[in-house]
């Protein structure tokens, strides 16, 4: 395996703990916001991305993941707990070439 591909991996095990965990136990702050289904919402969808990544990814697809891995790190480089705060935020479906679809698709 690579050296990305490990730093890949290893960050989607992290920014995937953090946000389930944060699914089932927000912080105080959040759940008191009038707007935390909404922000709750969002990480589901988020944790639901990084789930078919990973299960492409054991297929021998790794460019979903890393797309996510690419995205995340420019926002909040090494801190999937800063991740997950603007995952919180703002949703965004990734559009993957017609040779990662394909198998996208099969993963959901």
């Amino acid at each position: 395996m690579q050296d990305w591909e490990d730093e890949t991996w290893g960050w989607s095990t992290a920014f995937a703990e953090v946000v389930q965990g944060l699914i089932r136990e927000p912080l105080n702050e959040w759940a008191l916001r009038e707007d935390w289904p909404k922000q709750r919402q969002r990480l589901v969808w988020w944790m639901r991305q990084v789930e078919v990544a990973r299960e492409l990814y054991g297929r021998g697809h790794a460019e979903a993941l890393r797309v996510l891995y690419d995205y995340w790190r420019m926002l909040a480089p090494n801190d999937p707990r800063e991740q997950a705060r603007f995952a919180r935020e703002t949703y965004r479906e990734f559009r993957l070439s017609h040779s990662v679809l394909s198998p996208f698709d099969d993963a959901r």
